[in-house]
C-alpha cells in the first residue's frame, strides 16, 4: 500500500497495514489506538503531541469555511453578521472528519520529518541499540543508555522527551 493509500484508509504511517483509529468516525470520533496493532508504532508519543493536528485542521477546514460563507452570502442576502453565524452552524458537522483527517496527516508529517523517532517505540529497535552500545562503549544516534543494577531495567533518554524503561 502506497503513503497515499495508507493515509485515505487512515492506516499506520510505518507499515501502512495497521488501523489508526478504533472506531469508525460515527462511533468513537478520536478513538486512536495507542499503538499499531501490527508493527508496534505509537501513535500518541507524549502529551500534547497532536498538538500539530490542530494547525492542520485550521488548513483543512479554513478554505472550506470560506467557501460556505460566500455561498450562503451569496444565496441568502442576509447581513454578513449573519452569514458567519450561519456559516458557523453548518460547518459543525465539518468538525469531527476534519479532526480525524488532521491527526492522519500529522502522525504521516511527523514520521516524514522525525522517522528515527518513531522507530524508538520498538522494544526490539530498543534492544538492539542497547547490544550495540555496549559493544561499542556509547551508543548512536545520541540515545542515552544506562543500566539500572538495582532493579535490572535499561533507562532510555532521547534527547529532551521522557525517559523509556525496558525490563
Amino acid at each position: 500500500m502506497s503513503r497515499l493509500q495508507g493515509i485515505l484508509h487512515q492506516r499506520c504511517p510505518r507499515c501502512q497495514r495497521g488501523a489508526i483509529f478504533r472506531a469508525p468516525i460515527w462511533r468513537g470520533i478520536l478513538a486512536l489506538h495507542e499503538r499499531c496493532a501490527v508493527c508496534g508504532l505509537r501513535y500518541h508519543r507524549e502529551p500534547g503531541y497532536f498538538l500539530g493536528a490542530m494547525y492542520i485542521s485550521y488548513m483543512l477546514m479554513l478554505p472550506a469555511a470560506i467557501l460556505l460563507c460566500l455561498t450562503i452570502w451569496y444565496f441568502s442576502g442576509w447581513p454578513f453578521d449573519i452569514v458567519v453565524l450561519a456559516t458557523f452552524i453548518a460547518g459543525l458537522p465539518l468538525v469531527p472528519p476534519v479532526m480525524r483527517w488532521a491527526r492522519v496527516l500529522w502522525l504521516y508529517f511527523d514520521r516524514t520529518l522525525d522517522p528515527d523517532l518513531a522507530l524508538l517505540d520498538t522494544g526490539a529497535y530498543l534492544t538492539a541499540m542497547i547490544e550495540i552500545s555496549s559493544s561499542l562503549g556509547h551508543c548512536p544516534l545520541g540515545l542515552g543508555l544506562r543500566s539500572s543494577g538495582a532493579t535490572g531495567a535499561t533507562v532510555v533518554r532521547v534527547g529532551g522527551f521522557a525517559d523509556r524503561y525496558l525490563p
